[in-house]
């Protein structure tokens, strides 16, 4: 009788507990907001505890980005407005809240495409326990590089534009130099190996709402190619016309004399 007794107490406890909890609980709001940033810049996440008079012991930041899919801890703000994080992010993480106004809201600098991911604010109170939010960090970059590929090593017939950035591109032009419009489809060049007549120099632009970039593809008589990324092979014709003038302009004033 008094084991029942003791389990029926128990019981009442437990679900005391359970209702004192969901209680604390109720109306209380976590505020965060997702941003997007462009690489290389700065990104705000706020993070607001409202509409609670409990004990915030302190806040946690966790993340699991691109570069690092797991999630972990990178930074702790205590009770007092102390901090500590990562040892690499000394310079990169700022807490920009206030502690007391339960305001857990951090600065992130010089954000990459590898901090792109998800990041959680968790306020640890009492005695309700954590209170959490997720903010999805979307970090923006402008095309930089071009890759120009072929499809098949010997045979080619078909090339590929290959961009690194993000957003993916929304637009791909291709040109060719001093000749007509190539036959194309978004970032694919169709150029026929029997087809000598669309030898030449071709150009890829890429762009996306942050920037353009450009590569050059040259297609010689017998088919095979030669493949520039980015500017180089424009920049590299370039030099190569621009020693020839001075060796020309050389060897000529030489004859002169």
């Amino acid at each position: 009788m008094y084991g029942r007794r003791n389990t029926f107490n128990l019981s009442l406890y437990g679900l005391f507990l359970i209702y004192f909890k969901c209680s604390s609980l109720a109306g209380v709001k976590s505020i965060g907001h997702d941003t997007t940033v462009t690489n290389g810049g700065n990104a705000t996440l706020l993070c607001h505890l409202t509409e609670t008079e409990e004990n915030l012991t302190h806040i946690v930041w966790q993340k699991h980005t691109r570069g690092n899919p797991e999630r972990h801890t990178f930074f702790i703000i205590h009770r007092d407005g102390k901090t500590e994080h990562q040892s690499y992010l000394q310079d990169k993480v700022k807490f920009v809240g206030d502690i007391k106004e339960k305001n857990g809201s951090i600065r992130l600098l010089g954000m990459s495409l590898l901090d792109d991911g998800i990041y959680t604010c968790i306020f640890n109170t009492f005695p309700s326990g954590q209170i959490l939010t997720n903010i999805n960090v979307t970090v923006h970059d402008p095309p930089e590089l071009v890759v120009i590929i072929p499809d098949d090593p010997t045979e080619a017939e078909e090339y590929h534009c290959l961009v690194d950035c993000n957003p993916t591109p929304t637009s791909y032009i291709w040109i060719k130099v001093n000749g007509s419009t190539p036959h194309s489809e978004g970032n694919k060049l169709f150029i026929p190996k029997s087809s000598s007549d669309l030898n030449g120099v071709y150009i890829c632009t890429a762009s996306n709402e942050y920037g353009r970039v450009s590569g050059v593809l040259y297609v010689d008589n017998t088919g095979s190619t030669d493949i520039c990324w980015g500017l180089l092979g424009l920049i590299s014709s370039c030099a190569i016309l621009g020693f020839t003038v001075v060796l020309f302009y050389t060897v000529s004033r030489a004859q002169e004399k």
